[in-house]
């Protein structure tokens, strides 16, 4: 009762209950003038068969954190995501602090540009007890974030009222590098770990663990020889049953989760450094990020299952059994906060004979495109299925820089749309139909000539705060990098009659809103 009455008196924590204008198309955010949103168009296919159609990114708002307060002092964001109605961004990172913004009177279309100033701050602060690694807005609960950390800790906190609904020691200390939440089963959470595991967890507040995978062990219990640290997990919006995971071992998995002990559907094989990201792009395709500097676009072969989960004839088993993945790994070792480094590979690729499962062979006998190809010697990159095809990149998407760190992808399926970071300060886009980015932006731009400002694109702008001479801004903002970015939701975008927003953060915590529009100049 006091919760809800704590509730009633701030609206930013109603996230469910907020009230969307018409869905027209907003010339404006925050009373800044704005070109007409970018889409793409049919006509593009023979307009601009080989470069991107033009786009640009405007700046319409500067979200403030520590490091702005205490003049550019580091306040590295590792991670950042917005709620499912898009009126609120969290973000945690390595100042041990999860934060709040509201965003909901930016997308006030009778909110002036007088009046920027007025919100561009938190307003709420969690304290954790470790460095956030990765979080996640819980689809069932309302204000209730899920957040892992360097320890290996796994938490669910009601971010209005600051109480922890879970508070598990999920990975025996060790950091958790990603965690997400099933949208077509919201009880059901997967957190990947340094300790070579992904678990998944069943129930509200992470009441029990039902599975484990051990990627690159070829001990179910993964205490054997092998193994590769789990980078990033991500459940299929569209397919209750598919999983996939990515890790240090160059590879990417995707599972059934009905047969987890018969190990992946397939493997894919195509980077040549530790997979960072895997992130799923609508039915049937998925994305890859790798510290190779590039992305990876995949169409995954057969729609059988996505076609039992919308007829409502799939259902996961209620034992779920540790899986046995065969596929060896090359060591990763981490040297900072977002930073991994390569040892020599302790073996070869071997070979993994197993049985086709029910589930993987109506995948497999499912319609495939030119993209697969029958294997014909152990050193040819894709995905290799159980059945020993080989299934390669759909597009490959270049353009960032991308060594050692780890940069964040965000994809936007509604529209096409993939975003990440680079060891550089500029933010990417990029579109399916193109490999090479679609529009960037230059995050340093708030630390040129020694001053941090909300810059518009109508050349207003509200100065947040002074860094000192341009030098030591100059020095700061080469050595600042992008490394977390997030898409504001397509369906709630739609709702408010917002552009594409992406919010993106730097290595130095500034944190920015980006409205992807058409280019000055240029007509679609």
């Amino acid at each position: 009762g006091a919760v809800d009455a704590q509730r009633s008196q701030r609206p930013w924590a109603r996230s469910g209950s907020v009230h969307h204008p018409t869905a027209v198309e907003r010339n404006n955010i925050s009373g800044i003038q704005l070109p007409s949103r970018w889409r793409y168009l049919p006509e593009f296919a023979e307009t601009y068969p080989h470069h991107p159609a033009p786009a640009h990114l405007v700046d319409v708002a500067t979200l403030s954190t520590q490091a702005l307060e205490r003049q550019c002092s580091k306040d590295f964001i590792s991670a950042l995501e917005f709620s499912g109605d898009g009126t609120l961004l969290c973000t945690g990172g390595v100042a041990k602090q999860l934060r709040l913004y509201s965003l909901y009177k930016l997308f006030d279309p009778a909110l002036t540009t007088a009046a920027c100033d007025k919100w561009h701050g938190p307003v709420a602060e969690q304290k954790m007890a470790a460095k956030v690694s990765c979080l996640t807005w819980s689809p069932d609960l309302d204000g209730v974030v899920t957040v892992g950390d360097h320890d290996g800790v796994l938490s669910q906190i009601h971010l209005c009222s600051g109480h922890f609904l879970a508070d598990e020691e999920a990975h025996a200390g060790r950091r958790i590098w990603s965690v997400a939440h099933s949208r077509l089963r919201s009880h059901l959470c997967a957190s990947a770990s340094d300790d070579k595991s992904v678990r998944l967890w069943a129930g509200q507040s992470l009441q029990q663990q039902v599975a484990a995978l051990y990627p690159g062990s070829t001990d179910p219990s993964g205490r054997g020889a092998g193994g590769a640290t789990a980078l990033s997990v991500a459940f299929s919006p569209d397919d209750a049953n598919l999983l996939a995971v990515s890790s240090s071992d160059h590879n990417a998995y995707l599972y059934d989760m009905r047969s987890l002990s018969a190990g992946p559907l397939h493997v894919l094989r195509y980077h040549h450094k530790p997979v960072s990201y895997v992130r799923f792009m609508g039915a049937g395709r998925l994305v890859t990020a790798s510290i190779d500097a590039s992305l990876a676009v995949w169409k995954l072969p057969g729609s059988q299952a996505a076609a039992d989960v919308s007829a409502g004839v799939a259902e996961t088993s209620a034992a779920m059994s540790s899986a046995n993945l065969c596929i060896p790994f090359q060591q990763l070792s981490t040297s900072s906060d977002n930073e991994v480094s390569l040892a020599s590979p302790s073996c070869q690729p071997v070979a993994c004979g197993r049985t086709l499962t029910s589930s993987a062979a109506a995948l497999m006998r499912g319609q495939v495109d030119s993209e697969i190809c029958s294997s014909s010697s152990s050193g040819c990159s894709g995905c290799s299925g159980s059945s020993g095809s080989t299934l390669r990149p759909w597009r490959v998407m270049q353009g960032h820089r991308n060594e050692r760190n780890f940069v964040g992808l965000s994809v936007r399926p509604e529209d096409g749309l993939l975003a990440c970071g680079s060891e550089t300060p500029f933010v990417h886009t990029y579109h399916t139909s193109w490999s090479s980015p679609l529009a960037s932006y230059d995050m340093a731009t708030m630390l040129h000539g020694g001053s941090c400002t909300m810059e518009h694109s109508m050349g207003q702008s509200v100065a947040l705060f002074q860094v000192g001479p341009t030098g030591s801004a100059a020095g700061a903002a080469a050595a600042a990098f992008v490394n977390a970015v997030c898409w504001h939701p397509a369906a709630a975008g739609e709702l408010l009659g917002l552009p594409p927003i992406l919010a993106a953060a730097t290595s130095y915590g500034h944190i920015r809103l980006l409205a992807l529009t058409q280019k000055p100049g240029y007509q679609l």
